[in-house]
């Protein structure tokens, strides 16, 4: 997403559009909305942990290898699952740079750290373009995340909310099958990626 687990990824051509000097004025970009698809339980890999003290556990994930599972908003609160949503920019230019800000909203009594902080809500600046998709996750990776309840991501673009998704966390019943999705391990590799921003 970790230990924080959410995380933003974009496609390499994005990327070059994000990195590409533009000539547009400020007042000639305009973002229409944020479109939000594919919400649900994914297997992804980590390749990196990119330290970040404001982020539950000190640290975000860069991921790679992004794969859907199960289009849902229910998501086991179990160690080990993945969900997350992809989503795209719409607006004028294209390739035009943004302010993007990335909300987690969490339910109470919010995220209880070993640390003793206390966290209900996190947000972070990131890059991006318009035309750009892009994904956001979170990894339950410790007992102390897998916390029941409303989850809500919201997507800012240059002070202004777009666009939110909430999934519903829940604790399986006994008996209940905890995680019918097996993925990756938590870290599958250490590796370089070519495609993928920390996020």
């Amino acid at each position: 997403m970790f230990p924080h687990r959410l995380a933003q990824v974009l496609s390499a051509a994005a990327i070059a559009l994000a990195v590409t000097t533009y000539t547009a004025r400020p007042q000639d970009i305009q973002v229409e909305r944020i479109d939000i698809f594919d919400a649900g339980i994914y297997c992804a890999d980590t390749v990196q942990k990119v330290p970040d003290p404001t982020a539950p556990g000190g640290h975000r994930n860069v991921v790679v290898n992004q794969k859907l599972m199960r289009r849902t908003n229910q998501i086991p609160a179990v160690i080990g699952t993945r969900f997350g949503m992809r989503y795209a920019i719409v607006g004028a230019p294209d390739g035009a740079p943004i302010d993007q800000r990335l909300v987690t909203r969490l339910p109470s009594p919010g995220l209880q750290e070993p640390s003793g902080r206390t966290i209900l809500v996190n947000e972070y600046n990131y890059g991006a373009s318009i035309g750009a998709n892009g994904y956001r996750e979170y990894h339950l990776e410790y007992d102390w995340e897998a916390l029941p309840g409303v989850w809500v991501f919201e997507l800012w673009a240059n002070e202004r909310k777009f666009a939110e998704q909430p999934f519903n966390l829940f604790k399986p019943q006994p008996g209940q099958k905890r995680n019918a999705v097996p993925c990756a391990p938590i870290v599958s590799s250490i590796a370089t990626p070519k495609t993928a921003l920390p996020n």
